[in-house]
């Protein structure tokens, strides 16, 4: 903080003689000498609150035996740049729980997920169930895709649905639910449809025939999905409107499925992605 200096005139009989004294540190300014206009946000106040200037360091040394700091200019440190912590991202599979037989030309979404709308304590919930909202950013990463047919895979941002059978829930390994804080649902109806919405990706799979090899399509280029400003979702039934997800909630992406065969193949998924619970 920074010094009050006030002076006045001394006993002495030279009247330009003056001698300073040191008020009590001040609240009101900061470790760089600049007026608080805020309430500190780091345990450390710096330049780097304020601009693109080097943080400022003290040295600690030794006069007389004593120890004193002081301000050592050569020791500033230019920020460069942030990183972030990786150590925090966890990585989730899934897979449809259901093989859906498409019919030719016929388009089917068979998975969807979302961030879960509320969320406390590793358990989630639909908004209002949990204390807080969930901001969190979901990352996708891969989709693995074993067919009988050729198709096209489409990946649909907030599309609305008709028919699909499944209810968002908590994903689940080995029969246990997992410790993700996103929701999915997955489709067995072959007649269910999915209308509007935005295509952030599209592929075609190579596969052939039901035991042939997996398309492995790499979604680490697609954008995020997260969740609206003030929060959303009501219900895990999967909406046959707009209510309910992105801006009325999470966005929700949904995996639609093309058959391009000429006849009708069967379809299975499974869906990679990257959590950040920070």
């Amino acid at each position: 903080m920074a010094q009050i200096i006030t002076y006045t005139n001394t006993t002495s009989k030279t009247e330009d003689q003056l001698r300073t004294q040191k008020s009590q540190l001040s609240g009101a300014y900061d470790a760089v000498d600049k007026l608080r206009v805020s309430t500190p946000q780091s345990l450390i106040d710096t330049d780097f609150e304020y601009g693109q200037q080097p943080s400022k360091w003290e040295q600690l040394g030794l006069e007389n035996n004593r120890q004193s700091f002081y301000y050592f200019s050569n020791a500033a440190l230019p920020i460069s740049s942030i990183a972030g912590n990786q150590a925090n991202t966890y990585q989730l599979v899934i897979t449809t729980s259901a093989n859906v037989t498409v019919a030719n030309a016929s388009s089917v979404p068979i998975l969807a997920i979302r961030l879960a709308p509320s969320v406390d304590n590793g358990s989630v919930g639909t908004f209002g169930n949990k204390e807080i909202i969930n901001r969190m950013n979901l990352q996708l990463k891969e989709l693995g895709v074993l067919s009988s047919g050729f198709f096209l895979i489409q990946l649909i941002l907030n599309g609305v649905t008709t028919g699909f059978s499944g209810t968002f829930a908590s994903p689940t390994q080995n029969n246990t639910f997992s410790s993700s804080i996103c929701q999915v649902a997955s489709n067995s109806n072959a007649t269910a449809t999915i209308t509007g919405g935005e295509s952030i990706g599209a592929a075609y799979t190579n596969s052939g025939q039901v035991s042939g090899n997996q398309s492995t399509l790499d979604l680490t280029a697609i954008s995020g999905i997260g969740n609206a400003i003030l929060g959303g979702g009501l219900s895990n039934t999967v909406p046959s409107s707009t209510a309910g997800q992105f801006p009325d909630g999470p966005d929700i992406l949904y995996v639609v499925a093309t058959n391009t065969s000429g006849a009708a193949a069967n379809i299975v998924c499974r869906l990679s992605w990257l959590e950040t619970q920070a």
